[in-house]
């Protein structure tokens, strides 16, 4: 039928409202895409259906907090050029609807954009807490100019008996902390966030693909800023951000 979908409503149990999606299932060891699908539709809506065309493939990439695994979900999407119900469906937690194609299509779209608004929370709170952990940093910074710079004169003191030119050892510590200096990084950091913060709100198909370039280049600036940071303070704020980082690495990949 041309007028007609079979689009399941499940009430979302952990939301405030219901949500839309299609039905699917796994495919279980032995099965292909046609045999999985039509014992699908026997368990979740008791109907057979006679297949037609093949449209293609859709993928989706999500973590379990929960369950603390990462999850890949292929989805193969077939036509149902006629179905047939014949029997209840032998899964009954789900709250089955039926809509016409562009209705079934709409609501859909509210969904993904309800999805959508949610994922742009997500990223602005993990990209405002780099944000923060990064400011965090700075007190740390600056007293360890200091640190380092007694810790060398102590060590050198416990050999009296080597001379050296104090000017010689001014600048090669001048050098040393130069190398450890992380204002470049910090500002290029600063720079990507704010980037991440104005991508989202653009529109159009790519956006997704262009906030994960975004996020890798964020997280090579984590990553110098941890390799110069000698302080356990200022390495345990670089793991945090790492790992919120790594959070919208997760979801970046459900953003098209």
């Amino acid at each position: 039928p041309t007028h007609c979908s079979v689009w399941p409503l499940p009430e979302g149990r952990a939301r405030t409202s219901s949500w839309h999606s299609l039905r699917g299932g796994e495919i279980e060891a032995g099965e292909d895409h046609l045999q999985a699908l039509k014992r699908e539709l026997i368990e979740e809506l008791g109907f057979t259906a006679i297949l037609g065309q093949y449209y293609g493939q859709a993928d989706e990439y999500f973590y379990s907090s929960h369950r603390d695994t990462y999850y890949y979900n292929p989805a193969y999407l077939y036509e149902a050029t006629s179905f047939k119900e014949v029997q209840k469906p032998l899964e009954d937690f789900n709250h089955i609807a039926w809509f016409p194609i562009d209705e079934a299509i709409e609501k859909l779209t509210e969904f993904r954009k309800q999805e959508g608004a949610a994922l742009q929370k997500k990223f602005t709170e993990k990209i405002d807490n780099i944000a923060n952990l990064l400011k965090s940093i700075e007190p740390f910074e600056k007293n360890r100019v200091p640190k380092i710079r007694e810790k060398i004169i102590d060590g050198l003191k416990q050999i009296p008996e080597v001379d050296y030119d104090k000017n010689r050892l001014e600048q090669e510590l001048i050098y040393y902390i130069e190398k450890l200096d992380i204002n470049e990084e910090k500002q290029r950091l600063t720079n990507h966030l704010k980037y991440f913060h104005e991508t989202m709100k653009e529109s159009g198909h790519g956006v997704g693909k262009k906030l994960g370039f975004i996020a890798q280049e964020m997280g090579r600036e984590i990553n110098t800023t941890g390799s110069k940071s000698n302080q356990a303070e200022m390495q345990n704020i670089v793991v945090k951000m790492k790992d919120e980082l790594e959070q919208i690495k997760e979801q970046v990949l459900n953003a098209l």
